[in-house]
């Protein structure tokens, strides 16, 4: 609700426990509640042991036979897409080296076979070279993050039409690191990656990567907003940016015949900002209406409601 009040009037989920994700997208759909359009993924699927195993979201499986029983477990709970777990991260996988493959390319592909023959799409945590080649060798549809990718991963990525999300907010986001005062040492390896990521993030952009909008951290609103900004603060148009968090976003969610465009015939989405985000792109936080379905949205929270920067300072 915090978000869609920054105009993100849709986002997707790529982790919650318990299929909150998908029981806050029905409670937006049915109008209980006012809120964005979710796209839902249920929990992560990850190795035994693998990437970030402590947070409870995260399903632990183990072979093909766990892993079909997981990704129809998913299914019956009306997920829109399934999201795997296939390296090791930077951070929080003590013994592990980072981009360490997690699931053999069987593995990924069993899941891919399974979400794609029930309509569905597939987005991996991947944060190397080889872990791409081997996700996209499989058939997944989105790759999230890609931190450190030369460019045979991403010939690979434009030859297969599979989408990027670079989630630059990771590594460079430091308004966000300054604000939840994120400490030295947990800063740290963020920052040791950081110039790669940028220039991963270069050659996928230069090289015609299908790039979507995404943050990876909460607040969504903020972290959203923040992201486009990196976006071109590291090479991209401010035209190329918007569309990336509009139209291309729809495409890898599957949405795109509703939303992502203004269009006749598609669900009215939109806001209206005070100043040209073309011609400077911090316009986008400064909206002056922000519709979702035809309807307007109340800008700021009415007194009812905890400031969302409070509730998550809180929380950690």
């Amino acid at each position: 609700m915090d978000a869609l009040r920054c105009g993100i009037t849709s986002m997707r989920s790529l982790g919650e426990d318990k299929f909150i994700d998908v029981a806050w997208r029905d409670a937006f759909e049915k109008g209980t509640f006012v809120g964005p359009t979710i796209v839902a993924s249920g929990n992560p699927l990850i190795a035994p042991g693998g990437h970030a195993k402590f947070m409870s979201r995260n399903l632990e499986v183990e072979g093909l036979d766990g892993l079909r029983r997981a990704v129809e477990y998913q299914l019956r709970h009306g997920v829109d897409c399934i999201k795997l777990v296939t390296t090791a991260g930077e951070t929080l996988d003590e013994g592990q080296t980072f981009g360490q493959l997690q699931f053999t390319s069987e593995e990924i592909r069993i899941v891919v076979e399974l979400a794609h023959a029930a309509g569905k799409f597939v987005c991996t945590h991947t944060g190397t070279t080889e872990g791409v080649l081997q996700a996209v060798d499989a058939g997944v549809d989105c790759i999230e993050h890609g931190y450190v990718l030369d460019q045979k991963a991403v010939d690979a990525l434009v030859s297969y039409g599979v989408f990027l999300t670079p989630t630059l907010s990771v590594t460079h986001n430091d308004a966000y690191f300054d604000r939840v005062d994120m400490p030295a040492a947990q800063r740290e390896p963020f920052e040791r990656i950081r110039n790669r990521h940028a220039e991963s993030f270069r050659r996928a952009y230069q090289s015609g990567v299908q790039i979507v909008c995404g943050a990876d951290t909460n607040p969504v609103g903020f972290c959203t907003l923040s992201e486009i900004e990196l976006m071109v603060r590291l090479g991209m148009t401010e035209s190329d940016a918007i569309v990336a968090a509009t139209r291309t976003s729809a495409r890898t969610n599957g949405i795109a015949q509703d939303r992502g465009t203004i269009e006749a015939g598609k669900k009215a989405d939109f806001l209206v900002l005070s100043g040209n985000p073309l011609h400077d792109i911090g316009q986008i936080r400064n909206p002056k209406l922000v519709v979702k379905s035809g309807c307007a949205v109340e800008s700021v929270p009415d007194g009812s409601q905890t400031d969302f920067w409070d509730e998550l300072l809180s929380y950690r």
